[in-house]
């Protein structure tokens, strides 16, 4: 855990994992990822990754394993996404 903070752990994303969000996340770390992000949630606290490459890539497996706080750069793309994430009624 790179901070803690009240309600919010921040974690380095390049400490411990070594996809670089260009090539397909294997299974290991997709496993890793969302085990890291089920037991801070289970803490009560909110889930933000630091240092990640800012791509959509990397947006689509972080969000969907629970990931509160994306932290880009791009934010019309990081909008865009969230839009094709958003579960449609």
């Amino acid at each position: 855990l790179a901070a803690t903070a009240a309600g919010l752990v921040s974690f380095d994303s390049c400490r411990g994992s070594y996809w670089n969000g260009l090539d397909p996340i294997s299974s290991e770390e997709r496993s890793k990822l969302r085990s890291m992000v089920e037991k801070t949630h289970r803490s009560g606290r909110m889930v933000r990754f630091w240092g990640a490459p800012d791509l959509e890539s990397v947006w689509r497996e972080w969000l969907p394993a629970g990931a509160d706080l994306p932290n880009p750069d791009k934010l019309a793309d990081l909008q865009r996404v969230l839009l094709e994430l958003e579960p449609k009624h």
